[in-house]
């Protein structure tokens, strides 16, 4: 079964909004530090501070557009329900992006 990025890619073939199309570019970059830090072959602790290095910056972006998407269509559109349920897993996006597992280790 296709995780991580290998799930996101085979999902970014359904039709997108116009809208959410630099959403979903800033998710792939977020999901290229990863592939890289796997291709360059780093263990745990490389690739989580490669993340902590790149990832701060895209997930601000992300989550600012988010939050500028929900102000702009009507709550119980489609898209504005999909912003309030990323905004809902933001904390878990967030921590995930972070390397931090359940158990509070590397991811």
């Amino acid at each position: 079964m296709p995780r991580g990025p290998e799930k996101w890619k085979r999902s970014r073939n359904h039709n997108f909004s116009r809208q959410g199309r630099p959403r979903r570019k800033l998710i792939d970059e977020l999901f290229a530090i990863d592939v890289k830090g796997r291709e360059e072959k780093m263990n745990h602790a490389r690739r989580h501070l490669l993340s902590k290095e790149h990832a701060p910056a895209l997930l601000a972006e992300l989550h600012r557009r988010i939050l500028t998407a929900e102000a702009r269509v009507l709550p119980k559109s489609t898209a504005g329900k999909a912003a309030r349920y990323r905004l809902a897993l933001w904390d878990k996006l967030t921590r995930f992006e972070a390397g931090v597992s359940k158990t509070g280790g590397l991811a």
